[in-house]
């Protein structure tokens, strides 16, 4: 099931390759993607935005990195290509998928730390949306705005107060 989503190919070569069946192929890949995704089991185990001391050695790694103050993560928007239009029951306009590299596709957006951690994984909005855009309609913008995270460590910098950035 990991060779399926690590590489995107059918349930069809799948089958030819590994002898199993197409229904058992399906079914474990949504047990997969449910252990991955549910917020309530490995996604935050393992994917999880840093706080207290582990902000401060993720702070530390990226100055030592590259020598600015208080930088907690790099983020950054994909495209993952469709290998085939959306079906009409995730949305009734296929081309909301059609990016303007003309291929069919969603946006993902990662935040990681400076040792290429991931503490933040958003996918889902279709591909025409802008990467601020895609930001605002992440729990991680929502989150700072509320200024529920990353509020400290705080560092002055020319005689001004500064969050982590």
């Amino acid at each position: 099931m990991i060779y399926k989503l690590a590489h995107g190919t059918s349930a069809t070569h799948i089958v030819d390759w590994f002898n199993v069946a197409t229904s058992t192929i399906r079914k474990y890949v949504d047990i997969v993607f449910d252990a991955l995704c549910d917020q309530n089991k490995l996604f935050s185990n393992y994917i999880s935005i840093p706080y207290g001391d582990l902000l401060k050695k993720v702070i530390d790694c990226f100055h030592d990195l590259i020598g600015l103050f208080n930088i907690y993560d790099s983020i950054n928007d994909t495209h993952i290509p469709l290998p085939s239009l959306p079906n009409k029951r995730v949305t009734l306009v296929a081309n909301d998928f059609f990016n303007r590299k003309k291929i069919h596709n969603i946006m993902m957006q990662a935040i990681c730390d400076a040792k290429k951690r991931f503490w933040n994984v958003y996918v889902g909005q279709l591909s025409g949306v802008h990467d601020g855009g895609q930001f605002k309609m992440s729990s991680v913008y929502r989150q700072l705005k509320n200024r529920e995270i990353l509020q400290e460590p705080m560092v002055v910098v020319r005689r001004v107060r500064c969050r982590p950035w």
